[in-house]
């Protein structure tokens, strides 16, 4: 009887450590899906001021001066450049830490899986 007591402790225990796998591997996807949304959120938000400032600028610059839409054409042109290098600089500093999401400082977690701290 107590092989049969042992063994049903080991089942429960194995169904214990499943069970806290799949909700850690839970918590791990719902954690990527809110970088995925954060990350386009800010991609999608740099593009948007880049273009707004930089022809805001060139137009109210083209005012003052009254020329031709040479300063809208030339810092409209470098508002994208500056937006396009900003999501690329997002991009890259993602691509260096995928498994890993970022803190609430917006730098890379030092560890995202917890195991060791379960032993």
């Amino acid at each position: 009887m107590s092989s049969d007591d042992s063994a049903e402790e080991d089942v429960q225990a194995l169904a214990a450590r499943i069970d806290d796998a799949r909700r850690r591997e839970k918590e791990k996807i719902a954690a990527a899906r809110k970088i995925v949304t954060l990350s386009a959120s800010r991609a999608s938000t740099e593009l948007l001021s880049g273009v707004v400032v930089g022809g805001g600028l060139g137009y109210l610059l083209d005012k003052w001066f009254h020329t031709l839409p040479v300063f809208f054409i030339l810092l409209l042109i470098l508002g994208v450049a500056a937006a396009t290098l900003n999501i690329y600089k997002l991009s890259s500093k993602q691509d260096a830490h995928p498994e890993f999401p970022p803190d609430n400082t917006g730098n890379a977690a030092e560890s995202w899986d917890d195991d060791d701290a379960d032993e």
